[in-house]
């Protein structure tokens, strides 16, 4: 039972880490003035703007955080394969991974903001983007804490 829980909690972090890297084609911000001129996360998180009307810099912190979630995605498949102990810490691994990620979108206003800083910053919100990638970082970061909770308990 433990080898088909393995499996399926593998299996699920890795969809959920595909769907969160998919997410980012949404827009990064919700501002009426400046929302779609920054276009996507992957437009935001590595070269700033989608119109070239300014000159916006990369934002490091949230290019960390993508290669988290492509981490997850090749950890997930490794989790499943795993047993024993060894799949409780890969578990836990990767759960951080996912958490750190999550939360680091929840912060790219900020981040953004940091890097490129904007005459007017309060009109910059959250956009599905940022918010999608993060939620689906969070529940992928729940199910490896699942995976490593019940493998470490179980030995």
């Amino acid at each position: 039972m433990k080898r088909t829980l393995n499996i399926i909690l593998g299996i699920g972090i890795t969809l959920v880490a595909i769907v969160a890297i998919l997410v980012m084609f949404a827009p990064t911000f919700s501002a009426a003035e400046h929302g779609s001129e920054f276009g996507n996360v992957f437009q935001t998180m590595f070269y700033g703007n989608m119109k070239k009307t300014s000159s916006t810099k990369p934002v490091p912190l949230m290019i960390v955080a993508f290669a988290f979630e492509c981490a997850a995605v090749i950890g997930g498949i490794i989790c499943a394969c795993s047993r024993g102990k060894a799949a409780g810490i890969i578990f836990g691994l990767f759960t951080l991974l996912l958490l750190a990620a999550g939360i680091i979108f929840l912060f790219s206003v900020q981040l953004f903001l940091m890097v490129n800083p904007l005459n007017n910053p309060e009109v910059l919100k959250l956009g599905a983007g940022s918010i999608c990638t993060a939620v689906f970082a969070l529940i992928g970061g729940l199910l490896g804490a699942y995976g490593a909770y019940a493998n470490l308990k179980a030995e």
